[in-house]
């Protein structure tokens, strides 16, 4: 129903109003009737409201059907009776009649004249008589109300039975004007009328006032007398809505008693018996005043008894209406009270603030669910150089997880093409729950990466395909104030109870195919982000001292350009002598070595601009002068500064002379350059004889500053380790050793099943869900050209993030010597997600399920903090909180330990050996 007020609830409150007025003057010795909300009443009160409401209907329903349906009130309750409706309706041929049918009457003047008396007149009235035939048919309409018995239909009284005929006339006989029917029977059965009982509280069914089985039953029986009543009032003749006595003002409406949703103002107490009585009264009353201002239209087939009659049909539906209205309007009090106790409407977003105030008094210290961002540092003392940061998307709180911090002694490794990484950083395992309500889908994340100024780092996003075994899916270098969002999409998976349900009646191999399916589904929810320091590296790499690059901030930024730009092996870079040598003495042998590659850089750049620019003096002579020119070396010279000018400003060159056209003395070619050139398009025939001389002399003159052509396709140096004498020696990549050691979680490829089979068993409800996380593109990065520049934003397509993966792994390759090295400084975060999904609103589950959500959220919360830390309940909340956690989650607790001969007790088993 919702906390809005709906156009039938609006609509029921204003008639609230005046059948209380209308109880008011009926019931003015024994009661005042004022609204539920107008007097203070306990929770119980409001059953004791919607009992009397249920009596009040089935009370006023038999009064109908005793008084205009003629059932008697001891047949009513006699068990197997129903009342059944046969109605026929015909029409037959009677007769053909003749009658005149008279024109319109003309008068006109007629002139006569005569011999003695002259010319007279007088006026002369006509009119035209027209013979009509018609043809006469009876159409006539019967109808029967019996009791009957429930087995077999058979008839035990007829209460009610006519038949109303008239004539109908047409000019036709061929077609009739009313078809022949005989309708279906209408069946009712009288157990309805038993419906109305007490409620019983003590029911596990029994939720709120509205919601119990007794009301359900109640509105069931009574919604089946009204689409009796409506399908037989239908049934007559002409029957199109409600009856003719029934298009009256609010003010003259007939009293309907259900709608009287009441409390004694003085008393606190429904309706006694004799207010009942009294009411019902008053109905009849109101009843019989309006029935009998009932009117037909003359030529309609009903009788005053059958207007009658359609209306008390019209009366029963009312009453059913009422009824539901008035239960539905107890509970809507309970939204208006829920919402004045909060002080504003209840939404997700207000909920998931009190959880996480919540949380913060359940939990202890050390399991408390914390904000996921983690700083990209070195040691806990330095500087950090970045952060990683979890968010929801389009909101700027910091997402809140379960983190854990793992310890393993193994390395982890992951793949790329034909070369084998491994690193052994920090390990953080994080649980997400995502809340929903009303079966919506959870909000996306984002995963914001932010390196500082003079900053890098390296972020790798994927999953975990073994205990050891990193996949990554995309990879990117984060430097220099770059900012990269990565959007996460949540996807929600059946519960286990949901999947068991659905497998239970497939063959062994749809089942085996499903199961399987589902293990990588679960698979799936293990999102891992892997995050690797550079600098750190880049130092290992080099053969410099830890923290030697903390201050070297030009250097540092040289070797990542000469790394990431220009693919320069580390051995051209690394130091090589002796390993005593001084940190200063280091710094600057790789500082010489750099800048002999910077050297050799800027010389290949400045071979190609004139190269560029060579080759655009060839197209210029070649296409733009034609063959008969005679040109002097002072124009050639020309002609190569301006080509060598525009070749510079594509390299991101600039700042030449503009006016260089004007230096050069070259009168003939200045012409020849303002004239239109005679061309031979393809250079055939004698044109390309004429102009073959020009090229071979353009291209001898500038043969002395052609470079010998640069090599290409040389195989990369082989990675070399420094040893103890000096030398090098080659160092194969060494795949990590089995280990089978494994301690107690620290297989986070396990944490998804885990947290499946605990919420079979411990999740009652069946409203966990395991949620998969995938990344999404495209993805976003701001970031600045230059240190001062305004930042930017792009946005990182498929393609886009192809290329930055590439370049990423060519960077590791380096920094690594093609996996010989072990990355350092490398933090690993892996995020499992569950979902909370309510099938109602907040409002909704609140009032029509009478459940307390925030109880539903904390055993969630703690069914996946006792998976992830893989402790007991009672060990992860504080000491306050066990006796409220065994009153409203009991199966999370152990059992009370049981004394032993030997005076020892049971160990506190975990959530993992409880299931």
């Amino acid at each position: 129903m919702g906390a809005k007020k709906t156009m039938e609830q609006l609509r029921f409150r204003e008639k609230l109003q005046d059948a209380l007025d209308r109880a008011g003057e009926v019931l003015e010795s024994s009661i005042r009737p004022v609204k539920v909300e107008s007097v203070a009443h306990a929770y119980s009160d409001k059953f004791v409201v919607a009992e009397s409401a249920s009596r009040l209907c089935a009370e006023a329903m038999a009064a109908v059907l005793e008084g205009e349906l003629k059932v008697p009130a001891a047949k009513q309750r006699e068990a197997g009776s129903c009342l059944k409706f046969d109605s026929r309706e015909w029409c037959e041929y009677s007769r053909e009649t003749q009658r005149e049918v008279k024109g319109p009457k003309t008068t006109f003047t007629s002139e006569q004249s005569g011999k003695f008396y002259g010319t007279s007149k007088h006026k002369v009235t006509t009119e035209t008589t027209t013979q009509v035939t018609e043809h006469e048919w009876r159409h006539g309409f019967g109808y029967k109300l019996s009791l009957v018995r429930r087995s077999d239909h058979s008839v035990v009284e007829t209460l009610v039975e006519a038949e109303r005929e008239h004539t109908l006339r047409t000019v036709s006989k061929e077609t009739p004007p009313k078809q022949a029917k005989v309708n279906a029977p209408e069946v009712l059965d009288l157990k309805a009328l038993d419906a109305a009982a007490a409620i019983d509280r003590s029911k596990a069914s029994c939720k709120t006032p509205r919601r119990n089985e007794e009301i359900e039953t109640c509105l069931a029986a009574f919604a089946s007398i009204q689409q009796f009543a409506h399908r037989v009032a239908r049934l007559f003749p002409g029957a199109t809505g409600k009856p003719a006595a029934a298009q009256f003002t609010p003010t003259k409406t007939p009293f309907s008693p259900p709608a009287c949703v009441a409390l004694d103002a003085s008393e606190c107490r429904p309706f006694s018996p004799s207010d009942r009585e009294a009411l019902i009264a008053e109905m009849r009353r109101s009843f019989d005043e309006l029935a009998s201002c009932a009117v037909e239209p003359a030529e309609s087939l009903l009788g005053p008894e059958e207007v009658r009659l359609r209306f008390a049909l019209w009366l029963l539906e009312t009453l059913s209406n009422d009824y539901a209205g008035a239960v539905n309007y107890l509970e809507s009090l309970l939204y208006d009270q829920l919402s004045a106790a909060i002080g504003k409407e209840l939404t997700p977003e207000a909920f998931a603030d009190y959880v996480v105030y919540h949380e913060r008094r359940l939990f202890a210290p050390e399991f408390r669910p914390s904000q996921f961002a983690f700083a990209v540092r070195r040691s806990a003392d330095s500087f950090p150089d970045g952060e990683l940061r979890l968010a929801v998307r389009g909101k700027s709180e910091t997402a809140r997880t379960m983190c854990r911090r793992v310890e393993t002694r193994s390395e982890m490794r992951f793949a790329h093409g034909a070369t084998t990484f491994r690193f052994d950083g920090e390990k953080w395992a994080h649980a997400y729950v995502a809340r929903t309500f009303a079966r919506g889908a959870p909000a996306p994340l984002e995963l914001t990466a932010r390196a500082r100024q003079f900053s890098s780092f390296l972020v790798m996003v994927g999953t975990l395909v073994g205990p050891d075994e990193f996949a990554p899916e995309h990879a990117v270098v984060v430097k220099n104030k770059d900012e990269v969002i990565i959007p996460l999409l949540l996807e929600p998976i059946p519960t286990p109870k949901e999947f068991a349900d659905a497998i239970e009646s497939l063959s062994p191999e749809q089942r085996a195919f499903c199961e399987a399916f589902r293990q990588m589904q679960l698979a799936s929810t293990l999102f891992a982000v892997l995050v690797v320091q550079l600098k750190p590296q880049v130092e290992k790499v080099l053969n410099l001292d830890p923290g030697a690059l903390t201050k070297e901030i030009q250097l540092t930024e040289t070797l990542m350009d000469l790394f990431i730009e220009y693919q320069i092996p580390t051995s051209m870079l690394s130091y090589d002598g002796p390993t005593t040598a001084s940190p200063d003495a280091k710094i600057d042998a790789v500082k010489a070595h750099a800048a002999q590659i910077q050297t050799m850089i800027d010389d290949a750049r400045k071979r190609d601009l004139e190269l560029t620019a060579q080759e655009a003096v060839h197209r210029k002579l070649a296409d733009d002068y034609s063959i008969d020119e005679d040109f002097d070396e002072n124009s050639i010279q020309c002609v190569k500064e301006e080509a060598l000018f525009g070749a510079a400003e594509s390299f991101g060159g600039g700042g030449g002379d503009k006016n260089r056209k004007k230096k050069c003395a070259m009168p003939r070619s200045s012409q020849l350059l303002s004239a239109k050139p005679a061309r031979a398009r393809g250079f055939g025939g004698a044109a390309r004889q004429q102009q073959a001389p020009i090229m071979a002399a353009s291209f001898s003159m500038c043969a002395a500053n052609v470079p010998p052509p640069v090599p290409t396709g040389v195989p990369a140096a082989t990675p070399v380790e420094p040893t103890s004498a000096g030398g090098a020696v080659p160092v194969e990549p060494q795949l990590p050793a089995d280990d089978d050691w494994n301690e107690v979680g620290s297989d986070l490829t396990s944490l998804p099943k885990r947290l499946d089979e605990n919420f079979k068993v411990l999740d009652t409800d069946s409203q966990l869900r395991p949620t998969t996380i995938k990344p999404q593109t495209p993805w976003m990065k701001r970031y600045k050209k230059s240190i001062l520049a305004e930042p930017a934003t792009v946005s990182l397509d498929q393609p886009a993030l192809d290329r930055e993966r590439a370049r990423a792994f060519d960077l590791l390759d380096a920094l690594t010597r093609s996996g010989a090295l072990p990355l350092e400084s490398t933090s690993l975060h892996v995020l499992v997600a569950a979902t909370h999904a309510f099938d109602r609103t907040i409002t909704d589950t609140l009032v029509v399920d009478n459940v307390d959500v925030v109880v539903k959220a904390e055993r969630a919360s703690l069914i996946i903090a006792s998976t992830l830390f893989d402790r007991p309940c009672a060990d992860l909340v504080l000491p306050d909180k066990l006796a409220h956690i065994a009153q409203t989650s009991p199966n999370l607790l152990p059992p009370p330990a049981q004394d032993h001969d030997d005076g020892r007790s049971d160990d506190v088993p975990t959530a993992d050996e409880a299931s």
